[in-house]
């Protein structure tokens, strides 16, 4: 099974790596600029604390699938990352327009963009940890 979880690790860390680049450096881009004084310089940036905290919360997200979900299907690996989209996209979506000046389009752009990344991490994760016939 550990081989089976680190897999669905770096493949899940992979889809959601892409998925996050096209909603953040494509979609939402623009809001990011007209509210640049919001956040740091990118020469400023802490990106290996953004990629570590991406390397934990994708293990979790495996590890819990893998260890405590059953029956393991394609359908419950989709419900999975769906739910677990809609906790992380309200809580850092709509958590962080509770105490900051964002626009609520950045609340909303970043609620549904976790919803799919994890939706389809979901997916991800049920092509590769299946129950054992």
């Amino acid at each position: 099974m550990w081989k089976k979880i680190i897999i669905a690790w770096i493949l899940v860390f992979i889809t959601m790596g892409i998925l996050d680049w096209i909603a953040n450096s494509l979609i939402l881009m623009g809001i990011y600029q007209e509210t640049e004084s919001l956040w740091r310089p990118m020469e400023e940036m802490k990106w290996w604390v953004g990629y570590l905290a991406s390397l934990i919360s994708t293990f979790c997200f495996v590890y819990v699938y893998a260890k405590f979900v059953s029956p393991k299907s394609m359908k419950n690996s989709i419900i999975y990352g769906l739910f677990w989209g809609i906790a992380i996209g309200a809580g850092m979506g709509y958590g962080t327009y509770a105490y900051m000046p964002i626009p609520y389009s950045l609340a909303a752009g970043w609620f549904w963009s976790t919803i799919v990344t994890m939706t389809a991490s979901g997916l991800v994760l049920g092509l590769i940890i299946k129950e054992n016939n």
